[in-house]
């Protein structure tokens, strides 16, 4: 069977031997797939196929031999594909296509691992073919890419330069990925300088035409400039006269760069360099200050409530709570400035949940006094409560929420209440009582069942179990497994073995079959057939 460019055997597409020899997470788009490939990922437009325009102008002869050359190489015949694109230029050496065959022929070549022979005939559409622009800059980009295949990167990455400072070359779309080989490689020698210059480049020359590497290169600059606290140099490379008093545009500049310090583990540490948590909080401290130089822009956009609580996650970050408690007294203001009732609670409630993560738990409870709907408030406090693991307190403060004459609430209230009786007072026999009178099966069943069994009630356990095997057919070989699971627990083994065997009969391709194939293994038994022979115990 052929192999596609990425298959388990570790055939690869040209460009794979310099991702591993790099080792740098930029490197993971450096392979260009076939173009049905690469439709189908949708990561980039390049199409080694002929255009249309070129291909109407061959004849029928011309346009037979080229699909199946095409077609071969689509299914990944590559060394057949090779032979019949060599065939076309042998049979049609006058054809308008000619170049791209050329080309296609080279391409064959260097999938089929015949690397030498793509270089030369790359070279050959470079020599003869210079004024092809689609197949010219193909051809030096995967010329470079059979050298970095073949484990020459001096080579490669030579003709990868070459490319990119060629007059008509460097416009092409496969320049993007040529320069950030050059960056990477850059980078990882240490000229950090240098991979930050080829980075902008790609954001510069490619930023409308190939966005998938424009903006992979631009979260590598802008981490480049985080992580050397200049955001001076920033805003200088951003920023010009046209922007510069755009209000949108700033602030944009700003949350970019909370993103990328948010993210900043993510990009490729310098040469010999370790990850150090001291360093990161002083980066943080860093952009705090950046952060507030900046309220301007926040202002301008109608968007405090965004400068806030930014503010107020960043001060918590750097262990400023001075800075945290300001930052929420002006959220708390915002919040209250909000005319629409519902609008309000909503953001209280956001609060709330802030509040409780990061340990805020009085000043939550306070929050929940501001809200307007009184149902939604009291919910709050119950989740405050749950947050403290005041079950008692919980209990009453649902029980109440429960009386207040909205039957949702009542119902929500009443099925957590139930919950908590079950995981964490323990207190089964209101529990039990509680999911009878919500009455949900087999969901409730389930919790029932449980109960029972916590309670040390093996018998009613196996009761309901057996209500739900029986009535509820999508549970049933869980509710058997279940019971088994039981018997074998209580050191009943003979039952247990029994229902294992029973489940392998009348349910063979659940999952708990598995469990029960399993449990025989356990017990040393056969595994074959469901009925319970007194001469195998």
């Amino acid at each position: 069977m052929s192999k596609t460019p990425n298959s388990a055997d570790g055939s690869r597409a040209p460009g794979a031997r310099l991702r591993r020899a790099l080792g740098c997470a930029v490197c993971a788009a450096a392979v260009l797939l076939p173009a049905d490939a690469a439709r189908g990922q949708g990561r980039h437009p390049w199409d080694w196929s002929l255009d249309a325009g070129r291909y109407k102008k061959m004849n029928m002869f011309e346009r037979a031999q080229y699909d199946k050359a095409a077609e071969l190489f689509r299914q990944g015949s590559y060394k057949a594909a090779a032979r019949e694109f060599e065939k076309f230029r042998a049979q049609f050496a006058d054809s308008a296509a000619i170049a791209h065959v050329l080309f296609m022929h080279a391409y064959a070549n260097h999938y089929a691992k015949n690397r030498h022979t793509a270089v030369k005939l790359y070279t050959e559409v470079l020599d003869y073919f210079p004024e092809e622009f689609q197949d010219a800059s193909a051809a030096i980009y995967f010329m470079g890419q059979a050298h970095l295949d073949n484990g020459d990167v001096r080579k490669g990455l030579a003709v990868m330069k070459r490319m990119v400072e060629h007059e008509r070359y460097h416009k092409h779309w496969l320049a993007a990925g040529a320069l950030r080989l050059l960056a990477d490689n850059h980078w990882k020698n240490g000229q950090y300088e240098t991979a930050v210059e080829y980075w902008k480049q790609v954001v510069r020359d490619f930023e409308a035409a190939n966005r998938v590497e424009a903006r992979q290169a631009k979260e590598h600059v802008v981490a480049w400039y985080v992580n050397g606290r200049s955001y001076t140099g920033y805003e200088a490379w951003v920023v010009n006269e046209d922007n510069h008093e755009n209000p949108a545009f700033r602030k944009g500049v700003v949350q970019y760069a909370l993103w990328v310090l948010d993210r900043i583990r993510n990009y490729p540490l310098k040469t010999g360099e370790k990850e150090d948590p001291q360093r990161r909080l002083e980066d943080r401290k860093a952009f705090v200050k950046y952060f507030k130089g900046n309220r301007t822009w926040y202002e301008k956009t109608d968007d405090l409530w965004g400068y806030w609580v930014h503010l107020w996650t960043l001060a918590r970050g750097i262990g400023d709570k001075t800075e945290a408690t300001s930052a929420i007294d002006e959220v708390v203001q915002i919040i209250k400035a909000i005319k629409d009732d519902r609008a309000r609670d909503s953001k209280w409630s956001w609060l709330i949940d802030r509040l409780l993560g990061e340990g805020g738990i009085e000043r939550a409870r306070i929050c929940t006094g501001y809200m307007k709907d009184r149902l939604w408030s009291a919910w709050k406090v119950y989740e405050i409560l749950a947050r403290q693991e005041k079950w008692p307190e919980v209990d009453k403060q649902l029980q109440a929420l429960e009386k207040m004459g909205d039957e949702k609430w009542a119902f929500r209230a009443l099925k957590v209440r139930a919950n908590v009786y079950k995981d964490r007072l323990r207190w089964y026999e209101k529990a039990i009582q509680l999911y009878h009178q919500i009455s949900e099966p087999p969901q409730t069943l389930w919790s029932i069942q449980e109960c029972y069994y916590r309670w040390g009630k093996l018998k009613e356990a196996l009761r309901v179990l057996a209500e739900i095997e029986t009535m509820f057919p999508p549970h049933a070989s869980r509710a058997a497994w279940t019971a088994t699971a039981y018997y074998d627990r209580a050191g009943e083994s003979k039952t247990a073995i029994a229902g294992a065997r029973r489940i392998l009969k009348i349910y063979k391709k659940s999952r708990e079959s598995s469990l029960a194939h399993q449990l025989l293994e356990k017990y040393k038994k056969k595994t074959g057939g469901g009925v319970l022979e007194e001469e195998e115990f």
